[in-house]
């Protein structure tokens, strides 16, 4: 099952995470795989991509690494407010994560109710 975690996101956000995204290309293995392939998606399909929840969870690992590369090397008072913005904006995909998995578990789609 895919959602579209950026729907209602603004170019700019968009613009953030492949950015974050781009810096955060360097890694090895399959996670490397996994998070250009959710890249590409954002790259090309933008608002519109659908991602897995594996997908989700990389580019808001990635977002979230930038916030914390950008606070040890420049400090906590430099890009105070960039950084804010990443954290907001993993929060945001986290959230799509979680409720796309609420709602597609499948364990609650075969549950029935017995009546007596």
């Amino acid at each position: 099952m895919k959602t579209q975690p950026f729907k209602g996101f603004s170019k700019s956000k968009i613009d953030y995470v492949v950015n974050a995204v781009a810096l955060e290309q360097v890694k090895a293995g399959a996670e490397d795989k996994c998070l250009s392939i959710a890249f590409n998606k954002l790259k090309s399909q933008r608002n519109n991509a659908e991602l897995d929840s594996m997908e989700m969870i990389l580019l808001a690992r990635a977002l979230k690494r930038l916030y914390v590369r950008l606070y040890k090397e420049y400090g906590e008072e430099s890009f105070k407010k960039e950084r804010q913005h990443l954290l907001n904006i993993a929060n945001k995909i986290d959230i799509a994560r979680l409720q796309h998995q609420e709602n597609n578990h499948p364990l609650k789609k075969h549950k029935k109710i017995l009546t007596a």
